[in-house]
């Protein structure tokens, strides 16, 4: 099953503004049960797995990878397996 196109929206607000209420005024919710929506939008696995997927995982090896002050054997072993572990289990911000 996808995402609603409002579920898009607070994902895309949300990657922005890192505020579930905020996300949810941006993506048409009523303003005044924004807290119970952003709970509610939040605790749907398919919303949490898009939010986690779009949120730094491209970027973070890369710009690490880039740092002049980073050996590329110290990015190839403890850098390198510290991104796979979050990339694995996520930040946590959902649920």
């Amino acid at each position: 099953m996808s995402l609603t196109p409002k579920q898009r929206q607070f994902v895309d607000s949300y990657l922005r503004h890192v505020n579930g209420q905020v996300a949810a005024v941006d993506a048409g919710y009523s303003r005044a049960r924004t807290r119970q929506a952003a709970h509610e939008i939040l605790s749907n696995d398919e919303v949490c797995a898009e939010i986690e997927k779009r949120q730094m995982k491209p970027s973070l090896a890369a710009v690490v990878k880039s740092s002049k002050d980073i050996t590329p054997e110290y990015f190839d072993g403890t850098i390198l397996r510290i991104i796979e572990e979050i990339e694995k289990h996520g930040l946590g911000n959902c649920k």
